[in-house]
């Protein structure tokens, strides 16, 4: 009894299932019947997909694998608006996919599908890809400079930060006059140029990579920027500078007469004092007891090239300020010609290039400069005017280390 029990169980387990398997796969294949009957067959996708940004162009790259059957790949973008049809022959193994998209600046949505022999579609893959034009490259800039100065051997070129898709493009001539080139990459904060040739300009273009993949390169208009160089030895006479300081000529008493250097009579106010110190090894300018000096001038003439040009000085020592400030009144200053003018006409002289005033409220020691530009050969005379007085019968006195003549970094 309990047998046949079992058994009417198992065969009524069976019914049931089978009624529900059957339910089932009805509703499955309830789909056929929108396709005649047929499974959707998709053709296989374009593999590893990009659009490479470009210059009012994108290209579209990709990879056929698997399916032999694929005959086009169709591109749409612009919400279907546009497409374009690439035929493709098959090979035995794995294609490659190239094409240019010329399109006018801006970002893309792109789909892509595939479609075999007999006109069936792949299921779509999407990108997006971006154009760069005028715009884009109208917002670049030139990677900003911090310093360039000539080195012994080399040029040293030190840099603010870069935008990380940029990089510049560098090209110099050497000192066998052969042009060099280099690429700086925006990671480096240092550039050395050895063997540039000293005061060559130096040309400069920034370019800009707008993402990893891209294919076109946008630069800003390159630029010509030279190095500082120092041309105090080359264009001065005894500037000074080193161990060996401005070099004069003992007249007595630790004092006389600096070399290559023209001193008015003004400056000689005593046997001991003519406008250079033994000890100092550097001009020295002194009032003595009841004697000032007035309208008292030193200087040089040189003939320079065009360029930009900071000329300084260096004083390590002067009598200290007073409340009338007025024991050490100097002009440092440069003119075009060979002579400078007279203490009260130099501010309205029209020969005067540039001037410095040490006077009221102004440190005596330390570097002083002053900056003038030619435009072309130019002969110029350089150097001091000066009133120097003494207070209550002290002296007063002024000292001169070093004079520099650096032709500016233009950049």
């Amino acid at each position: 009894m309990k047998q046949i029990k079992l058994n009417l169980f198992i065969i009524l387990s069976a019914i049931v299932g089978g009624i529900g398997i059957f339910s089932s796969c009805t509703k499955m294949d309830d789909y056929l019947k929108y396709i005649d009957g047929k499974e959707i067959i998709y053709t296989g996708k374009v593999d590893s997909l990009q659009f490479r940004s470009g210059r009012n162009r994108v290209v579209f790259s990709g990879l056929l694998i698997s399916d032999p059957n694929i005959a086009k790949v169709t591109i749409y973008w612009n919400s279907r608006k546009d497409s374009l049809i690439i035929p493709v022959q098959r090979s035995a193994g794995i294609d490659t996919l190239e094409q240019e998209i010329p399109l006018v600046e801006g970002t893309y949505n792109f789909e892509v599908y595939t479609f075999s022999k007999e006109g069936r579609p792949s299921v779509p893959a999407q990108a997006t890809g971006k154009s760069y034009g005028a715009l884009y490259e109208s917002s670049l800039y030139d990677r900003p400079i911090k310093n360039i100065s000539q080195q012994d051997g080399y040029v040293l070129m030190e840099w603010y930060n870069a935008d990380p898709t940029s990089f510049v493009e560098l090209q110099y001539e050497d000192t066998d006059g052969v042009l060099r080139n280099r690429e700086v990459p925006a990671t480096s904060d240092t550039t050395m140029l050895f063997g540039c040739k000293p005061e060559s300009k130096i040309k400069m273009q920034t370019c800009y990579l707008p993402d990893a993949y891209a294919i076109d390169t946008f630069s800003v208009a390159p630029k010509y920027v030279n190095a500082d160089a120092d041309y105090s030895q080359r264009y001065l006479l005894n500037p000074g500078g080193g161990t060996d300081g401005i070099l004069g000529v003992e007249i007595s008493g630790g004092f006389g007469y600096p070399l290559d250097w023209t001193i008015s009579d003004e400056v000689k106010v005593d046997a001991n004092h003519q406008g250079w110190s033994v000890t100092n090894k550097a001009l020295y300018f002194a009032s003595v007891t009841g004697v000032n000096i007035s309208n008292g001038k030193v200087y040089q003439t040189t003939t320079l090239p065009p360029g930009s040009y900071t000329l300084s000085y260096n004083c390590s020592n002067g009598s200290p300020l007073t409340g009338t400030r007025t024991r050490v009144d100097v002009y440092f200053l440069a003119t075009a010609g060979n002579s400078l003018p007279d203490f009260q006409n130099i501010e309205n002289d029209a020969s005067v290039l540039s001037w410095y005033r040490l006077e009221a409220s102004k440190l005596i020691t330390g570097e002083h400069s002053i900056q003038f530009k030619l435009d072309e050969e130019t002969e110029i005379t350089l150097g001091f005017v000066m009133n120097i007085n003494n207070l209550n019968t002290t002296a007063s006195n002024y000292v001169v280390n070093q004079v520099k003549l650096v032709y500016d970094a233009v950049f």
